[in-house]
């Protein structure tokens, strides 16, 4: 069922993080693993960096991608020395009220239901298997716009219980007092009201993991790293 040589995942935080996702918790079993997850990331982040894995690893038969959206209001640019994705275009620092306000929550739809929809047509034609979630559902969207489009994908948001966790176990390096960000079993939990099928190995992985995160205070303490997996896992 999970005999896949390669799982490779694409997100935002919720797919890669101070402690393992769901996506870490299912590539866990698999003979290699690459999590293209990014903090921040919006959809066009998403989308690109899954046609660029798919150029570089020819991702195809015998391949497994997982792949979890974001929300919309987000902005993602490539300058100098890499990605920026600061995350929600209302909530941060890296671009000025001049560019936020070239957008609107009706041109987030547009732009983005646009990419998720070729996503998919993308993915159907590579042959590998594939699963696609959501960070949550959508923000409402104009009736024309949402009879364009049909999409209804297991949210990591209502599987939680449609708030997010008040966690104590924090990056210090960012100052804030708590996170809210799922733990590792309720990242598990995802993978089986998402329809994915956990294994009991990857049970036993979130426990390990979930036990860390109760114990201590800081991501740094709890030291999810990138080679925390060993060779087989690759965090870009």
């Amino acid at each position: 069922m999970h005999n896949f040589k390669r799982v490779f995942a694409f997100g935002c935080s919720m797919t890669q993080y101070g402690w393992p996702t769901w996506a870490d918790i299912y590539g866990s079993v698999a003979e290699n693993f690459y999590n293209y997850g990014r903090s921040g990331a919006g959809n066009q982040f998403i989308a690109n960096q899954l046609v660029e894995a798919t150029l570089r690893y020819n991702i195809g038969e015998g391949d497994k991608v997982i792949l979890m959206w974001s929300t919309e209001s987000r902005i993602d640019s490539y300058k100098n020395d890499g990605w920026r994705t600061p995350g929600n275009i209302y909530n941060q620092d890296e671009y000025s009220d001049d560019i936020v306000n070239l957008f609107c929550p009706r041109g987030w739809h547009i732009r983005d239901f646009a990419t998720i929809k070729m996503t998919e047509e993308f993915l159907k034609n590579l042959g590998c298997e594939y699963f696609i979630g959501a960070m949550q559902k959508f923000t409402e969207v104009d009736e024309d716009i949402a009879e364009l489009y049909d999409f209804s994908y297991p949210t990591l948001f209502e599987s939680v219980g449609e708030c997010w966790p008040t966690v104590d176990c924090v990056n210090v390096d960012w100052g804030n007092d708590l996170d809210y960000h799922p733990t590792p079993m309720m990242h598990y939990n995802y993978l089986e009201d998402a329809g994915l099928n956990p294994t009991e190995p990857m049970k036993l992985f979130a426990e390990k993991w979930q036990n860390r995160v109760d114990k201590y205070k800081t991501h740094q303490e709890v030291n999810w790293s990138e080679d925390i997996l060993g060779t087989k896992m690759v965090r870009l």
